[in-house]
């Protein structure tokens, strides 16, 4: 991506696909690339922490949207 926009966006688009997977009894779904290492570029962060990629805010939003669909049971 070519900035944080973009990124933003694509991370909510794949977060609002696990709508339907909770609905169908999805219990579990995981980021597992927190940082970057070495030539890798998927991180939330940058190798060394510096940088966070992601609108923090927005991230913590769209978790806890997440978050409130699995506490309802749907």
């Amino acid at each position: 991506y070519t900035d944080q926009a973009g990124l933003n966006s694509a991370y909510q688009d794949v977060l609002d696909k696990l709508d339907a997977l909770i609905r169908d009894g999805l219990s579990a779904a995981v980021y597992t690339q927190t940082t970057d290492v070495e030539g890798e570029v998927n991180g939330l962060m940058t190798y060394d922490r510096k940088v966070v990629k992601y609108d923090v805010a927005r991230l913590a939003a769209i978790h806890a949207r997440l978050i409130g669909l699995v506490e309802k049971g749907k």
